[in-house]
């Protein structure tokens, strides 16, 4: 989607690109979120079974909720 808008964005006029630069920048920002939660489930599965084992559980079921619950919304 976030692709798709920018070609969208890139292709328009200035008004109509200005039109809607809040719901693209909105989009834009979600998607680069999605993108740390992923590196943060990445070095938190790396790291389970250590001393801070439920620290690191806990990282990848924020990462979860925000993939299944928030993402999806955007």
């Amino acid at each position: 989607d976030l692709e798709a808008s920018t070609r969208h964005v890139q292709a328009g006029a200035v008004a109509a690109a200005s039109a809607g630069a809040y719901a693209y920048m909105y989009l834009f920002g979600q998607v680069l979120l999605g993108y740390m939660w992923l590196r943060m489930a990445a070095a938190a599965r790396k790291n389970l079974g250590g001393q801070d084992d439920a620290r690191w559980r806990f990282k990848i079921a924020t990462a979860r909720f925000y993939f299944e619950q928030m993402l999806p919304a955007s």
